[in-house]
């Protein structure tokens, strides 16, 4: 429940021009009262000086001590005219359900939250004297206050919440009158309910919408992340591999150098192995020319010798 949407309910249902008395609230509401009411008075307690055109009970019920009291007391400072407004907090909302389901109230904590809960709050009022006049709900997100935020619930979730007529209904603002309400004002409620009616239907609409761009945009945002650190994986790769290239050109530059010389050197004992063989042939040759000399000179040996 915001401030704004509760004290612009408020300030609609008090008459333009007139005495209002206000019990409780924050600052910002009395001064919206002061705007529209010709005086707006604090109560501090006690029976309050001549009468009002309109009492707003803006403490939470669930503070005072005795709430029929107190509003069977405020009831009584009303002109003939006047009209009671006051805050009535709901059980029905979602967040007020899942705190009382994770934190369970004991059971005389539960029934006095019931007793001064809207709708109990209608019989209060009746018991005052009081004829209710409207009901003007009060809207807030599904999971407002339980710590949990609606971007971080699947939409499936949401909608389970939320299909409960009554589950993002976070208060009631409650107007009585001494009288039944007059037609004018009736027509005027009507058409102000149907207003936030339609309001309460956009708004709902716009916060399904925000929620889906949120949860667009974060699904962008790490995608744009995970691209972030993929790019930087590439370029890592590709200084390695530039550095693998680079390193891969160099031995292949220095095999080439090798298999350069030892070409070479193959040549050159090639070359080595011809000069070797020719040698060794003339080394034949000139082997066998002695066997013939040294043949030939024993043959004369031996002529020399018969003779």
């Amino acid at each position: 429940m915001t401030p704004a949407s509760t004290h612009d309910l408020i300030t609609a249902c008090l008459p333009t021009d007139g005495r209002t008395l206000v019990l409780g609230g924050p600052p910002a509401l009395l001064d919206a009262v002061r705007a529209r009411s010709a005086t707006a008075e604090l109560w501090e307690g006690g029976p309050a000086e001549g009468s009002f055109d309109a009492v707003i009970v803006a403490q939470p019920l669930v503070e005072i001590t005795d709430p029929a009291a107190r509003v069977q007391e405020l009831a009584g400072a009303l002109g003939p005219e006047g009209r009671l407004v006051l805050v009535a907090p709901t059980t029905s909302h979602a967040a007020a359900r899942l705190g009382l389901a994770l934190d369970p109230p004991s059971p005389e904590e539960l029934s006095r939250a019931a007793a001064v809960a809207w709708p109990a709050t209608r019989d209060l009022l009746g018991c005052a004297g009081l004829h209710v006049w409207w009901d003007l709900p009060v809207t807030a997100p599904l999971l407002r206050g339980s710590g949990v935020d609606d971007a971080d619930v699947s939409a499936d979730v949401l909608a389970a919440i939320g299909s409960e007529p009554d589950a993002r209904i976070d208060a009631v603002v409650v107007v009585a009158g001494v009288r039944p309400a007059p037609p004018e004002d009736r027509a005027l409620l009507t058409a102000l309910v149907g207003e936030l009616a339609e309001l309460r239907a956009s708004a709902a609409e716009d916060h399904r919408r925000l929620t889906e761009l949120s949860r667009g945009a974060e699904h962008a945002s790490r995608a744009i992340d995970e691209a972030a650190q993929l790019r930087a994986e590439v370029a890592k790769l590709r200084l390695e591999l530039d550095a693998a290239t680079a390193d891969a050109t160099v031995r292949a530059d220095y095999v080439a150098e090798l298999e350069d010389q030892l070409s070479r050197l193959e040549d050159r004992l090639a070359r080595g192995f011809v000069r070797l063989g020719a040698r060794a042939d003339a080394a034949m040759l000139r082997h066998e020319r002695l066997g013939r000399v040294h043949a030939l000179g024993g043959r004369l040996l031996r002529m020399i010798r018969g003779r």
